[in-house]
Parts: structure tokens; C-alpha cells; sequence
């Protein structure tokens, strides 16, 4: 596997996209993690290496919970809250390089720390699509084994899970049946029983490599997705068994009904590793490239306004409107003229400015 380093290096060596498939939103020059969707309050969340911003799509505005220049307030991963309109929650890791969450029920830049971890950062954070309480986030491992974690309250408290088989995780994903998914050195594990036992669903995946993310789609049974250095696989089957559907090199994924909240037209994007973003419409059976801004991190879709956002490592968030209907009009020809563009293009504003290995187990050489 290539060292994380390097690849980094490679990736700043691939040209952003032209003005008329991506748009720049917000934040040149900032060092991004990660980006979630919450469309009960039509915003968007992003992790930074100092906090994290958030973009209220009917106003146009970015505000910043960050604090300038400080340690040990990386947010790895973050995700809302849809029955509290201001609650942020937030994965990260202090100067000690422990990870902690993070909870603040007024969008505010300081909040409560309900729970340390004796391991690594937080990378992985997700909310159980039925049950929006309901909440599990692991970690990566430092000297320590990594964690799982779970939440009832909504993040307010977290108790500490066991069994998960992994030395690193790096993503945690929930189906609607309440199927509890981790990524990591272990490949995949799974648990059907809300976290008290887990095991192996790697059938098909590589051995040899780790999983960087996992995706389960989040209204409806449907295909699992994982993703590594040798491309995507998808299990039909609860992770029972995976089969690969891309060999592009991938280190992010995201799903989504971005037209309207149509759940029976949803789509799939991928960031890789060399720098680009591919759309799917029908469950990875085609691809369209799309190109894609420099050095994507992390993407996800919005159904506010029918866009993929993309964050990157220090040029900026980025969108593209991809309404489905729109979509599969230029799908086959690769046209994208037909997509137009979002009502109109979020301006960074800072409304708030805030002052202040264990042996024989697979590694995984690039930390999320």
C-alpha cells in the first residue's frame, strides 16, 4: 500500500475542474476532513483541522466554529442532529493524539466532551437512520486497540463496545435494519444485535487490504459499499459476501437522492486517490467521471439543492448539481451541459469569528 504521504503528494498534482461541471462554495486555504449533509436544517457540516464550519443553504452563509491555530481540535468526523436543530456533534483528536467527541447543542464552537477515548482519533461517526439517538463512532488506534462507541441519547453519553476485531477502524455505517457495519484492518465486521457481538463479513474483499470507508444505504435495504486501494465492492446480501464494482483507487464514498429526496433514484459518488470524483446512477453498474476539484477528501449530497459537495485538503469546498432526472439525460453521452447549476452559490462569511500495531494485524499505511 502507498504511505499516505505520498499520496498526498500525487494528488496536488491533479488540475481542478472546469468552472461550468464544479463551483466553489467556501473555505480556500483550509485544511478539510470531512463533510455531512443534515436536511432537516438544509445545511451543511465540515470538519477542519481546527474546528469545524457549517453552510446554511437557504442563506448562503459559512459560518466558523474554529479556533485559529490551535492543538488538539482536529474533527475527523461530524454529523447533525435532525430533532435538534443546533446540535453538532464532532469526532476528534486532542495534542495528546487521543480521541475525544465533541457536543454542543448551540452551534457553537465550544461544547461538552462527553467521552475520551484511550485510543486514537475518532474517523468514524454515524447516526441510525430510524432512530436518530441512536449513534455509534469508532476510532483509530494508536498505541491502544481502537474503539467502538455507542450512543442512546443522542451523543450526550457514550458507552464503550467490544468484540469488533479490528486493531484500526476507520468508518462505522448503519442500515436501516439497524445492522451495524465497521471498517478497518479487519476489512468489514458487522453486528445484528446493536453492538453486543460482532463478526467477520469479508467474504470477497482482499485480504491483504484494509478498508478505508463503508456505506450503507440510509432509508432502505439496499447494497453495502466498501472501498480500497484496489477500487469499490458492494455486497447485496448484508456484507454476507462482496463482489468488486470499480478499480479505481477510492478513498471516500457517498450516497444520496439529491433530486428531491427520491429514494428510489439515489446515486453514488466516489472521491480516488488520484484526484477524482465518479457519479453512478444504478448502483455502480456505470460510472461518469467527473473530474473533480484538487485533492478531494470527502464528499457528500445534498437534496436542498440537488448538489455533490466536495471538501479538499486546502482548496476549498466545491458543488455540482447532479438531480438525478437531470442527470440521466446526459448520462450515456457523458454531457453535462443538461445539469445547470445550484439557484444559487454559498459565499464564505465568517458570521462568528471565534478567537480563541498489534503483530500478524493488516495495517493500514494512510490514516484517514
Amino acid at each position: 500500500m502507498k504511505p499516505f504521504v505520498a499520496v498526498l503528494a500525487a494528488m496536488t498534482m491533479s488540475g481542478v475542474a472546469t468552472a461550468d461541471d464544479w463551483q466553489y462554495a467556501a473555505l480556500t486555504g483550509v485544511g478539510t476532513t470531512s463533510i455531512s449533509s443534515e436536511p432537516a436544517q438544509r445545511r451543511i457540516l465540515v470538519g477542519t483541522y481546527e474546528g469545524y464550519w457549517f453552510a446554511d443553504l437557504e442563506t448562503g452563509i459559512w459560518s466558523n466554529r474554529t479556533v485559529p491555530g490551535s492543538l488538539g481540535r482536529q474533527v475527523w468526523v461530524v454529523v447533525g442532529h435532525p430533532e435538534h436543530s443546533d446540535r453538532v456533534v464532532t469526532g476528534r483528536e486532542n495534542a495528546w493524539f487521543k480521541g475525544y467527541i465533541e457536543v454542543t447543542d448551540e452551534l457553537a464552537t465550544d461544547g461538552e466532551v462527553p467521552y475520551t477515548s484511550a485510543s486514537g482519533m475518532f474517523t468514524g461517526l454515524a447516526r441510525h437512520p430510524a432512530e436518530p439517538d441512536t449513534m455509534y463512532a469508532c476510532t483509530w488506534s494508536d498505541i491502544n486497540f481502537a474503539e467502538v462507541v455507542l450512543s442512546s441519547d443522542g451523543g450526550l453519553t457514550w458507552g464503550l463496545l467490544s468484540g469488533t476485531l479490528h486493531y484500526q477502524m476507520t468508518d462505522v455505517a448503519i442500515a436501516s435494519s439497524g445492522i451495524v457495519y465497521v471498517s478497518g484492518s479487519a476489512l468489514v465486521t458487522r453486528s445484528t444485535d446493536g453492538g453486543a457481538t460482532w463478526e467477520e463479513a469479508a467474504v470477497g474483499l482482499p485480504p491483504a487490504y484494509g478498508i478505508y470507508t463503508v456505506s450503507a444505504h440510509p432509508t432502505k435495504e439496499g447494497p453495502v459499499l466498501a472501498c480500497n486501494d484496489l477500487g469499490l465492492y458492494r455486497s447485496d446480501d448484508s456484507a454476507v459476501s462482496w463482489i468488486q464494482i470499480s478499480d479505481d483507487s477510492c478513498r471516500a464514498i457517498a450516497r444520496g437522492w439529491p433530486c428531491g429526496g427520491d429514494v428510489d433514484r439515489s446515486q453514488i459518488a466516489i472521491a480516488t486517490w488520484d484526484g477524482r470524483v465518479l457519479l453512478s446512477d444504478d448502483s455502480g453498474t456505470t460510472w461518469l467521471d467527473l473530474g473533480g476539484p484538487q485533492g478531494p477528501v470527502d464528499l457528500a449530497f445534498s437534496s436542498t439543492d440537488s448538489s455533490l459537495y466536495v471538501t479538499t485538503e486546502n482548496s476549498g469546498v466545491w458543488w455540482m448539481r447532479v438531480c438525478s432526472q437531470l442527470f440521466a439525460d446526459g448520462f450515456e453521452s457523458g454531457d453535462t451541459s443538461a445539469w445547470g447549476t445550484t439557484p444559487r452559490r454559498p459565499q464564505q462569511k465568517d458570521v462568528e469569528k471565534c478567537g480563541k500495531t498489534a503483530d500478524g494485524a493488516t495495517s493500514l499505511e494512510r490514516q484517514p
